[in-house]
C-alpha cells in the first residue's frame, strides 16, 4: 500500500514525503521517504526522531509502524469498531473477514474526523478514507426512535 503523506501549514496541505506498507508471510512492514520537493523547502522539519531529516529511506524499527503514523491510528476501542465493521461486511458479502494490519487501520480512519496536521492521499489526490466511508454524520434522537418505531410494527 502507498499512501502520500501531508502535513498542513497555515491551512495548507504540504506533501512531506510517502509511506509504503507491505505484508510479507503474515509480517507487517512499513517504509517512510521524505519528498524532494519538501527538503528543499525552508519550512521543512522532521516528523520525528525516528526519522532525521534527511533523504533516504526509513523503515519502521520496532514496530510495523512507525510512531508519528502510530499517533494517528485508532485507538483500542476505535480499533474494535473497524474489527466488527469488516466482520459484518464480510458476513454480508458472504466472505472470510480480511485481517487489517495497521496500515488498514491507519488509512482507513474517516479523513474528516482525523486527528492531527497529519493526511494521507492516494495517488490520485484524493483522500484514503474520505468522509462517505462510514457510520452517519448525524443522528438526531427523533429520527432514531421514529426508526425503531417502524422496526415494531
Amino acid at each position: 500500500m502507498e499512501a502520500i503523506v501531508t502535513l498542513q501549514f497555515n491551512g495548507t496541505d504540504v506533501t512531506v514525503g510517502k509511506l509504503f506498507t507491505s505484508i510479507r508471510r503474515g509480517i507487517e512492514s512499513a517504509h517512510f521517504t521524505y519528498d524532494t520537493a519538501y527538503m528543499r523547502s525552508s519550512n521543512a522539519v522532521s516528523l520525528c526522531p525516528e526519522m532525521p531529516f534527511s533523504p533516504g529511506t526509513f523503515p519502521a524499527e520496532h514496530n510495523a509502524m512507525h510512531r508519528i503514523f502510530q499517533d494517528c491510528m485508532p485507538d483500542r476501542w476505535g480499533r474494535n469498531l473497524m474489527l466488527r465493521a469488516e466482520h459484518q461486511d464480510a458476513r454480508s458479502e458472504h466472505r472470510t473477514a480480511r485481517t487489517l494490519f495497521e496500515g488498514d487501520l491507519l488509512l482507513s480512519v474517516n479523513d474528516e474526523t482525523r486527528q492531527g496536521a497529519l493526511r494521507f492521499w492516494n495517488n490520485d489526490g484524493d483522500a484514503l478514507a474520505p468522509s462517505e466511508t462510514g457510520g452517519p454524520r448525524e443522528v438526531t434522537i427523533q429520527s432514531r426512535i421514529h426508526s425503531n418505531d417502524e422496526q415494531l410494527l
